[in-house]
């Protein structure tokens, strides 16, 4: 309990330093952002979002560092709560019920997640926690063309995750977005709907509906941080409609400096919320140039957004591509194109038309559920669109083609994941934008078609409650999975586990499983370039050898251009005309990508699992065959490490250090 009590304090710490980190650069952001305390919360990461990008760049990155900047942002939080004084206000009116509520929910899940029991053994162990260790070591995320770092995100999310890193172990990642996070989101909504004077019932719907609804919960990738993100961006793009509606009105440069870090936020944190940014502002300057008025100044607006995105995201795409644009015109010194490299033209799954299908999905939840409350949001924001326009967008009516953007920009990212990948993977990636974008939306139509104490807010109020206790009603089943799940495991994961993976993922988590890698690694040279394909790389010493953590997401992105399908003589040249020498091989093992498992991806009916399981069995197969080989270095029925030459036969040593295997699946 003394450690719960100690991490969730951390997490506390870190919100408030976010919201320092907002305070601090008041200078350049709009009053009416200042307003919302959670909003400027939201924004605060953003700018260390940017900042994190600069770093990384800079190799800066580093433990110290990122404790200083949080330390400056908590004095700043401080500072202004010392200078607001807000326990002197101790009026306590119904409608601050949800900000009261939101905190505990908040609470109970630091203490249930906290730290994490169970991590998803494949993609957190091999990406993320990698990734926030490799920058901890090396004050940089860049340098490895063969991870998924590019294709998945550009790497803002491991920033975030250091900062836990730098404090505490690794069991803590999870409390940046499960826990963090997800209370910025709470106490988002809570705030709307006490500023925006919503009855105290209407909030607690959003709050209780924003907890039940299935987030498809797999990783510690960005969920509910893509949400808030969202949430804040929707919110601001009112703000910006509301000044380019004001006749004579300046170019609002605070505003535009304030979406344009949001927006790079979300883009630096995955490639699916950077669809949603691209729908949503497009179509907030779309419609903003289609009304009457001062088009040139909306035009004037829309491509200094454009270029302050461009800005900010740039760091980020440095850090994530130019190792991957290395590689790519690396396999082209030496390789024509294979059969294997063109048989792929296209990953999409076409699935679009499984949304509407009342079939369980694999992480739980049925597709139809998370369209139809997108569809409705949707088709309401259309009618508000219609009654605005008629009325000349008046002022209180000004911000409602913000949120006609925002719903055409979920329906439509959700149509177009759909289009690209399997329908599981299509709603488990539109979780966050439907989380983010639904609940700020329908709370602004509510305030944008009525008056508060009118009768027209109560009944306009009661239909969005009544959807939120629909939404209660179908995600309960699941809801209650995930708290029995958090409960007894510490976790919010979606599919099922067995007591094998918790014993596997808590085994790597050991200080025995440590020294293994690290007496394993005594075997290549200090300062040697090493392939590595393991189940737990973080737990190698990144600063002793560049180590290029291989997945096979990574190496079958298109943006590689891997050279896969080359004879076994060709991909080594390849290896080492990227400065490799040393190949670290996880052969056996509960974690390991096995050969059946690859077999069963050729067969799948989806064109990116067919992918997958092609390059991964050539990947394997090669690298089992440079083993026979090369120069055997290290060998213990586990885990391989070879350096490439063909000439040496192999010679395995006898220096195997034992490791206690789990029990298997």
């Amino acid at each position: 309990m003394v450690e719960k009590i100690y991490q969730t304090c951390v997490v506390g710490l870190f919100i408030l330093s976010a919201y320092g980190w907002g305070r601090l650069t008041r200078p350049i952001l709009d009053r009416r952002v200042l307003l919302f305390h959670s909003l400027t919360a939201i924004i605060g990461l953003a700018w260390l979002g940017l900042i994190g990008g600069v770093l990384n760049l800079t190799h800066l990155a580093r433990p110290p560092v990122l404790i200083f900047l949080m330390v400056v942002g908590l004095g700043v939080a401080l500072r202004e709560i010392l200078r607001h004084k807000p326990w002197r206000h101790r009026t306590f009116p119904l409608e601050s019920i949800p900000l009261w509520l939101a905190p505990a929910m908040a609470l109970g899940a630091a203490l249930l997640l906290m730290p994490a029991g169970t991590f998803n053994i494949n993609d957190d162990f091999h990406t993320y926690v990698t990734r926030a260790t490799r920058m901890a070591q090396t004050g940089s995320l860049t340098g490895n063309a063969f991870d998924s770092l590019g294709v998945d995100s550009l790497g803002s999310p491991s920033f975030f995750h250091g900062f836990f890193l730098a404090i505490g172990e690794v069991g803590m990642l999870n409390g940046f977005d499960a826990v963090a996070c997800f209370a910025l989101c709470l106490f988002f909504v809570a705030e709307l709907s006490l500023r925006w004077r919503m009855p105290w019932w209407l909030g607690v719907s959003a709050l209780a509906a924003l907890c039940w609804i299935n987030p498809q919960y797999v990783n510690i990738s960005p969920l509910y941080a893509g949400a808030a993100g969202i949430m804040a961006l929707i919110v601001c793009g009112m703000f910006l409609r509301q000044a380019l509606a004001q006749p004579g009105a300046r170019l609002p440069g605070r505003l535009l400096v304030t979406i344009g870090l949001l927006a790079a936020w979300l883009i630096s944190m995955k490639v699916t919320l950077a669809f949603f940014t691209a729908f949503f502002l497009t179509a907030l300057f779309g419609l903003a140039l289609l009304q009457a008025g001062n088009r040139l100044k909306t035009f004037r607006a829309g491509a200094a957004t454009a270029g302050l995105v461009a800005i900010a995201v740039l760091p980020w795409c440095l850090v994530a591509l130019s190792p991957l644009w290395h590689a790519r015109n690396t396999a082209k010194d030496f390789t024509a194109p294979t059969a294997l490299m063109e048989k792929y033209p296209s990953l999409a799954a076409h699935e679009s038309v499984h949304w509407l299908e009342p079939v369980p999905l694999f992480y739980g939840s049925m597709p139809v559920f998370y369209f139809m409350a997108s569809f409705v949001v949707f088709s309401a924001t259309l009618a508000a669109l219609w009654y605005g326009w008629s009325r000349g967008f008046q002022r209180k009516l000004s911000g409602l083609p913000a949120l006609a953007a925002g719903g055409f920009a979920v329906l439509a990212t959700m149509l177009l994941h759909s289009h690209l990948f399997p329908i599981s993977m299509a709603v488990r990636y539109s979780c966050p934008i439907v989380i983010g974008g639904l609940f700020v939306i329908a709370l602004g139509l509510v305030r944008a078609r009525t008056t508060p104490g009118a009768g027209s807010r109560a009944w306009l109020g009661g239909g969005f409650a009544t959807g939120c206790a629909l939404v209660v009603f179908l995600f309960h089943d699941s809801f209650q999975k995930r708290l029995t799940t958090a409960l007894n495991e510490g976790t919010l994961i979606a599919f099922d586990f067995n007591r094998a993976t918790t014993d596997y993922s808590r085994q790597m988590l050991t200080s025995e499983a440590a020294w293994y890698h690290r007496r394993l690694q005594t075997n290549i040279p200090s300062g040697a370039t090493a392939l590595v394909w393991t189940a737990a790389p973080f737990q190698f010493d990144f600063q002793r050898n560049r180590l290029l953590t291989l997945s096979v997401p990574g190496v079958s992105g298109p943006a590689l251009r891997f050279p896969a399908g080359v004879p076994v003589g060709s991909l080594e040249n390849y290896f080492r005309s990227n400065g490799i020498q040393f190949v670290i091989l996880e052969t056996n093992g509960f974690g390991t990508v096995r050969l059946n498992t690859l077999a069963r991806m050729q067969q799948s009916p989806w064109t990116v699992y067919q992918k997958l399981g092609d390059y991964g069995t050539y990947l394997r197969l090669s690298l089992d065959e440079m083993a026979a080989r090369g120069t055997v270095r290290y060998s213990d029925g586990h885990i391989v490490v070879f350096e490439l030459n063909r000439s040496a036969p192999p010679t395995p040593q006898r220096n195997s250090v034992a490791l206690r295997e789990p029990t298997p699946l």
